[in-house]
């Protein structure tokens, strides 16, 4: 799984044995993907991109503690072929024959500014990192969005003291939401 490339953000399916991550592309024009390895007979398989990925910069992927939902940021667009110049955030669900067809999580969640890094409760409630929303402040910041009969309402930033007030991010909560671990750049 680990090579000379950059490997980051696993994200591991309930039993534990199959687990998905970012992997840069190598070389000057970086690109990311997320990509899938599944442990059998005792060994880590060799990876490959997830049956959603391979074409824009996927990343960060997180899955629902149930295993059923896998959410990742991505340049995909929502209009026409080009890729986006920022992150948003996407959601891909599990079918009976592997993964379907991504969605953008579109509106409160996103917005013009830079989606990224979710964690996600048993009852989804979703947990992210935004920079450059409308009336926030520079750098990275924590934000949720409750689920509420299948949409996700208004969002709310962290206050402190969990907004340290420079960047906070990288956010992983726990299934109940009683513990939040993230990283953040404060004295």
């Amino acid at each position: 799984i680990s090579t000379g490339d950059i490997e980051f953000g696993p994200a591991f399916e309930p039993d534990g044995k199959t687990v998905y991550f970012s992997k840069g592309s190598p070389g000057l024009k970086r690109v990311s993907w997320i990509l899938v390895s599944r442990f059998v007979d005792g060994a880590w398989k060799t990876p490959e991109v997830a049956s959603f990925s391979g074409r824009y910069s996927d990343i960060d992927p997180t899955l629902s503690p149930d295993g059923k939902k896998l959410f990742f940021a991505s340049t995909r667009p929502t209009e026409g072929t080009a890729p986006r110049p920022d992150f948003d955030l996407w959601v891909v669900e599990k079918t009976p024959g592997g993964w379907g067809e991504p969605h953008n999580l579109g509106t409160p969640v996103n917005s013009p500014g830079m989606e990224t890094t979710t964690s996600v409760t048993a009852n989804g409630t979703l947990y992210f990192s935004s920079g450059g929303r409308e009336g926030g402040r520079p750098g990275r910041r924590l934000f949720r969005s409750r689920l509420v009969q299948g949409r996700y309402e208004e969002v709310e930033p962290l206050p402190a003291p969990i907004d340290g007030g420079e960047e906070d991010s990288n956010q992983w909560v726990s299934p109940d939401g009683s513990v939040l671990i993230y990283s953040s750049r404060r004295s």
